[in-house]
């Protein structure tokens, strides 16, 4: 698997999207900010140091695009073993978010009311990329 937020791995990301089946009333854009950091309390981070991609769900269509969203509906930030963790199923996003290593901003009440889809979006893009 290519590096986390390269483009290669967004690439990789939206092909298995593409099999995805997505309930067609579920409309959100997460905005991911990684930083190669793995302080979380240095704030003091250059532009460079942060990768950002963002993953948009509209009608049942799910599209992952490199760099910045102009108005996501949340965005999500964290260092890169942070995320990545949470990318491999290895750790959960709600935990991150309690213990302090994954900040969440913007609509949380569009978070809350599309938890479970959101779930079944990420495991179904966890499992497609176990299979060969």
């Amino acid at each position: 698997m290519a590096d986390t937020g390269s483009a290669e791995w967004v690439a990789q990301c939206q092909q298995r999207a593409n099999q995805l089946k997505v309930a067609t009333d579920l409309t959100v854009t997460i905005e991911h900010r990684m930083t190669n950091n793995d302080d979380r309390h240095d704030h003091d981070h250059r532009n460079d140091d942060i990768i950002i991609w963002h993953v948009q769900i509209n009608a049942g269509v799910v599209s992952y695009c490199t760099g910045a969203h102009p108005h996501p509906t949340l965005t999500l930030s964290g260092s890169r073993s942070t995320i990545e963790a949470i990318c491999e199923g290895k750790q959960s996003a709600q935990r991150a978010f309690l213990d302090g290593t994954l900040t969440v901003v913007g609509d949380m009440s569009k978070l809350l009311e599309s938890q479970v889809a959101l779930e079944q979006v990420a495991a179904a893009l966890m499992l497609a990329a176990t299979v060969p």
